[in-house]
């Protein structure tokens, strides 16, 4: 998928930005439910914040795919009351699937 990239400050969350909610949509993607993600979806989630800050693609098999500030892209276990499960604010899907 090609993406705009916003202009943004470093932790814009703590400053009264809601960078993805204010433009999910503008780049197709939609809401689905949190029970009916597929490989590919992508979960916000709100990670010691007020606002979804931080975002992650499944890859299937339980796994998600994402890069946490200050570490290497990776794979970590997504699993229903787990962490990031907990972190999820909302599930997208893009309108090419």
């Amino acid at each position: 998928l090609k993406m705009n990239d916003y202009v943004r400050e470093d932790d814009w969350w703590k400053k009264g930005a809601n960078m993805y909610l204010d433009n999910f949509q503008k780049e197709g993607f939609h809401e689905i439910s949190t029970e009916d993600f597929q490989i590919g979806d992508a979960f916000l989630m709100q990670i010691d914040s007020d606002v979804p800050n931080h975002a992650a693609v499944y890859i299937g098999d339980n796994l998600i795919l994402h890069h946490v500030h200050g570490r290497l892209s990776s794979r970590d276990v997504y699993k229903f009351g787990g962490y990031y499960h907990k972190a999820t604010a909302k599930v997208l899907r893009h309108e090419s699937r």
